[in-house]
């Protein structure tokens, strides 16, 4: 590959510069830059069951999803009325940690409450 020298004199825009380094790069049978595409988010959802108490419930939306009292209380109500509730949208490696340790609390407090994720739809 042959490097061209760029003189302070020279009237070519930057724009143009790389457009003939991406035209020279093609010819060369080197693969221009692919798009980069945003992470893949995962939603976390909280399943309803008859067993876990109400307030737990407020404690880890709380503690592990920042919610406010006032969203929390409006959360549960919706897990208990629709069965499920996605409390957040994150990527895989954070929507998995946040779900292992609503896990591991419930295991800690002895509820058999439900957290999954899925990719967001």
């Amino acid at each position: 590959m042959t490097r061209k020298r760029i003189n302070s004199n020279n009237d070519k825009s930057a724009g143009a510069l790389m457009n003939n380094a991406m035209k020279e790069s093609e010819a060369e049978g080197v693969a221009p830059q692919e798009q980069v595409l945003p992470p893949r988010k995962y939603n976390v959802v909280f399943h309803n069951d008859d067993k876990t108490p109400m307030i737990f419930v407020g404690g880890v939306l709380m503690k592990f999803f920042g919610y406010e009292h006032q969203r929390a209380t409006s959360a549960i109500w919706d897990i208990h009325e629709h069965g499920r509730f996605v409390v957040g949208s994150y990527i895989k490696a954070i929507a998995e940690t946040k779900a292992g340790l609503v896990r591991e609390a419930a295991k800690k407090g002895g509820y058999p409450f439900k957290v999954t994720t899925e990719v967001k739809g």
